[in-house]
């Protein structure tokens, strides 16, 4: 499923689904790390399959190369401010309020086998 870059959107949807939402923001044309994770692990059967279960995906995209609209550009800045995100890559996992629930900045070519067992764990402390 691919990544909206509407929040509030994404919000009510996970609300109704019983989901979270994963937050993405990337400079994906032109940031290194970001390119790698959207490669290695983003786009993988065991990271796509696994969020469709139990993810929203969002993303506010910083590109180089090509341009967002105005109103997403600026829909997206106030994102940064609103999480202080320091840098790219940085995923926010999200209650359905929008509430932060965990962070992870930077990537550091981790596979998606090791990406996806490291959010269960933050999904559900609790399992095993």
């Amino acid at each position: 499923k691919d990544w909206s870059t509407a929040p509030p959107a994404a919000l009510n949807q996970a609300k109704a689904e019983g989901k979270r939402v994963l937050l993405q923001f990337t400079g994906s044309d032109w940031q290194p790390d970001c390119i790698a994770l959207h490669d290695r692990v983003l786009t993988q059967p065991a990271f796509r399959d696994w969020a469709a279960q139990k993810l929203v995906l969002v993303q506010a995209d910083f590109p180089r190369h090509t341009s967002p609209s105005r109103a997403l550009a600026e829909a997206n800045k106030l994102l940064v401010r609103k999480y202080a995100v320091q840098g790219f890559p940085t995923l926010l996992l999200l209650d359905a309020t929008g509430k932060e629930l965990h962070r992870i900045e930077g990537y550091t070519n981790e596979g998606s086998l090791v990406w996806v067992g490291a959010l269960k764990k933050k999904l559900n402390p609790d399992d095993k």
